[in-house]
């Protein structure tokens, strides 16, 4: 008889135990069951600089050193124009400098050697002030010499066109022995250190992208990207806005095309788990053992459809088919 009772009491407490199993497994939370589909957009690696290198003399090329398409270095030679008669000025105006220094030299003397006849009685008021009128002359012609030396220094340096950051060459403008005027395109370099990535991304997309914790732009490695600007303009035709995104790590090669790959920041429930009652969309929710039929709105059928609801709310996963709302769970 007791031995009756106990399997009585056993299979009774199996029984209690595998509804309530039942009932746990009836539902589970928004968080558990929650997908965030992957979205993307057209993204392209630009270069903050893309700079067309002029001539600033007018002289003929002499050599171009770089290759379309060679990665070069800031401050890397070239192109050379050929600067002999730039050269030649040069040196005249150096020559030019020293006679300046040398008659300023003279002139001072000259004062100095009056001011001491003056003191004696010897020399009159009328010459020291010519004298000093001479030294002041000559201080101005040096002044202006040293600054034709210096002009002409800056010529020569420009003989020398040299890349003004990390870059690759990618267009040759001009040949080695053509005649280069002032302004005349000679080489252009694109900079690969400072790269920005530009995506067009759907409107909708683009203002939830703030909420995405991780960002990757895939043009078949994937590298992590961060948000920079969302621009404030939309493409009246294809409804999309510019993002601009800097790279965190790595960076690929200035013009590479891809996309650009997140996760959509809100909660969304599967499709299997979203029913139609009395014309509506929604779901049902576990509130205390009672089901709660939440509609929303705008529901594709067969997709995925957001929700704004806590993470903790318990979504109503099985024996869906015949539930309504205010039914004991």
């Amino acid at each position: 008889m007791k031995r009756t009772i106990i399997n009585l009491l056993s299979s009774l407490f199996l029984a209690i135990n595998a509804l309530t199993v039942t009932a746990a497994d009836g539902s589970k939370s928004l968080e558990e069951i929650a997908i965030h589909p992957e979205r993307s957009a057209s993204a392209t690696a630009l270069s903050l600089n893309e700079s067309t290198l002029s001539s600033e003399l007018l002289a003929k090329v002499k050599t171009i050193h770089a290759r379309v398409s060679q990665q070069v270095k800031k401050g890397e030679l070239l192109l050379s124009l050929d600067c002999e008669d730039h050269q030649l000025i040069l040196e005249q105006n150096q020559a030019a400098v020293e006679a300046a220094k040398a008659r300023l030299q003279l002139a001072e003397n000259q004062l100095q050697r009056n001011e001491q006849l003056l003191k004696n009685n010897l020399s009159s008021q009328e010459l020291s002030d010519t004298r000093k009128t001479e030294v002041k002359t000559q201080r101005a012609t040096l002044k202006q010499q040293q600054l034709i030396l210096q002009k002409s220094s800056l010529d020569v340096s420009r003989c020398e066109i040299k890349s003004p950051f990390n870059g690759i060459v990618t267009e040759r403008l001009i040949s080695e022995g053509q005649l280069a005027t002032v302004s005349t395109p000679l080489l252009t370099v694109v900079e690969t250190d400072r790269l920005e990535l530009s995506a067009r991304v759907n409107i909708q997309d683009a203002s939830w992208l703030p909420q995405v914790r991780q960002l990757y732009f895939d043009f078949g490695e994937q590298v992590p990207v961060s948000i920079f600007n969302i621009g404030n303009a939309v493409d009246s035709q294809s409804r999309n806005q510019e993002v601009r995104l800097v790279f965190t790590d790595d960076t690929p090669l200035p013009g590479t095309a891809g996309k650009l790959i997140w996760s959509d920041p809100r909660s969304f429930v599967p499709e299997q788990f979203i029913v139609k009652r009395d014309n509506q969309y929604g779901v049902f929710i576990n509130d205390n053992g009672t089901a709660r039929f939440v509609t929303l709105e705008n529901v594709v059928p067969g997709r995925p459809h957001p929700v704004d609801l806590p993470l903790d709310t318990q979504i109503v996963t099985s024996n869906i088919g015949m539930l309504k709302n205010g039914d004991q769970l």
